[in-house]
């Protein structure tokens, strides 16, 4: 089995993000006018709590409109917990009818969750470019539904050929999905 190396640099989701987060059906826009920076499966200065969970981390700017969306979100929510520097981790309680697609993700499985996880997630992505509004697929659709087109646009990157059990995305690194607050704050983000 061929394995997709990380060509990104700099700050970008993580697999937490962009994988699992979608579950829970919150605006994009409302995570993002909230501070949010990134998710994550664990926090290295945190006991795991039992059961799927996720940290997500945010730096909100109006802590007191955040405090609000937190009441919003409260069913959800297993508790919250503050850093320095205004950071914020909320610890969400990932559905259990979906634990078996969060194993799959955090096995880097893909392809194989459930159609019921897989639809919900967008299929396209709309954005604007010098006034111009464009749509493509999302990039998790493109990698649950392992579309010829991405592949062919992986091979010709890497300049290898994937074979039918590969999986269209990069392989789950924990170590990238633990939270380190340290590291946060070293990186300013």
């Amino acid at each position: 089995m061929t394995e997709i190396k990380d060509p990104f640099q700099g700050k970008s989701l993580t697999t937490t993000s962009l994988f699992l987060l979608p579950v829970f059906g919150i605006d994009n826009k409302v995570l993002s006018g909230n501070g949010f920076i990134n998710g994550y499966i664990g926090d290295i200065n945190e006991t795991q709590p039992e059961g799927n969970v996720l940290f997500c981390l945010f730096q909100p700017v109006d802590v007191d409109a955040f405090n609000l969306w937190l009441d919003k979100i409260e069913d959800i929510t297993l508790y919250d917990y503050d850093y320095e520097d205004g950071y914020v981790v909320v610890v969400l309680k990932f559905p259990k009818e979906f634990d078996a697609d969060y194993k799959l993700i955090t096995e880097g499985k893909y392809s194989r969750t459930s159609k019921a996880f897989q639809g919900l997630f967008p299929k396209t992505i709309e954005f604007q470019v010098d006034g111009v509004l464009y749509s493509t697929e999302h990039i998790t659709y493109r990698v649950f539904n392992k579309l010829p087109a991405l592949k062919k646009e992986i091979e010709e990157y890497y300049e290898v050929t994937l074979d039918k059990d590969t999986e269209y995305y990069l392989a789950f690194n924990p170590e990238k999905e633990i939270l380190n607050i340290l590291t946060i704050m070293e990186e300013g983000l």
